[in-house]
């Protein structure tokens, strides 16, 4: 029961979404307003991890293991959340960490905020995972144009004249491109957790933000054990009707069988999707 409740707590803390995570392109949050996420109550007492006080400017590196350059530390690597929580910063700086790692290089991140409450505070900023990302911007940040389509996987079998092409995984939705000849199809790989475990299940859901449905009730849903829990995933074959459905209409939810989920950012699928279709 306590393994179960730390993959809900991992979840609560780490997966938040939205069209402020810039990836590699950290220059679009100069000067921009942000604030630490909101957390779930649950998570609230474990704090922010990337918070601190300390960053030596000069020599581009950055003590994580020291608590004393932790902003308001609970632990050795943790930020009491009660006092960032609903501030509202300003990005003035950013540094870029000289790693220890040289494959590192380009990676990790300093942004220097400023508080007229608080001061000068430091976040540590990872490029490549999004899901250690606790800031959001208070003002919509505007994305290059195709700014998604660097997530998007290729691979080429000369040998068999084939190419594939994959989106990165993003709240459970993936989407493939299979050429091979003149022969071009799409399709979309949907996944979900779920604690118990069902064999033998059916059928796959996907509903648009303007009520279009998206149905194959007979399709095999596979499933498999990830940390504790149970993956259930299906794949199927998108016709040009449903492509051009969901690019004009975000997805607001996908269920598998009985098991259902909200989709909290589908724009962020249509763009994807986009990547794939010029």
């Amino acid at each position: 029961m306590k393994y179960l409740l730390l993959i809900f707590i991992i979840f609560c803390t780490s997966f938040s979404y939205g069209q402020d995570f810039p990836g590699k392109r950290i220059d679009l949050l100069l000067n921009q307003k942000v604030s630490p996420k909101t957390l779930y109550e649950v998570a609230q007492k474990y704090g922010y991890k990337n918070f601190y006080i300390q960053f030596d400017k000069e020599t581009r590196r950055l003590d994580t293991r020291n608590e004393n350059s932790r902003a308001f530390p609970i632990s050795a690597t943790k930020s009491d959340y009660s006092k960032l929580a609903e501030k509202e910063f300003e990005v003035v700086s950013i540094y870029e960490l000289d790693p220890i790692i040289s494959i590192n290089k380009g990676r990790y991140f300093v942004l220097e905020l400023e508080n007229t409450e608080l001061g000068t505070i430091y976040y540590h900023y990872d490029t490549k995972f999004e899901t250690k990302y606790e800031l959001e911007v208070k003002s919509t940040i505007e994305l290059p144009k195709d700014f998604y389509c660097t997530n998007i996987t290729t691979i080429v079998d000369q040998e068999k004249r084939e190419l594939t092409q994959t989106s990165k995984k993003f709240e459970g939705v993936t989407f493939i491109k299979f050429i091979k000849d003149d022969n071009t199809k799409i399709s979309i790989v949907v996944t979900l957790s779920e604690i118990a475990l069902h064999e033998g299940q059916k059928g796959l859901s996907i509903l648009l933000e303007d009520g279009t449905q998206i149905k194959r009730p007979n399709v095999l849903i596979d499933v498999k054990p990830v940390l504790g829990m149970y993956d259930y995933s299906a794949e199927i074959e998108l016709t040009q009707t449903e492509i051009n459905s969901i690019l004009e209409s975000k997805i607001i939810m996908k269920r598998l069988y009985e098991h259902e989920t909200r989709i909290k950012n589908g724009s962020r699928l249509t763009d994807y999707l986009k990547c794939l279709t010029k």
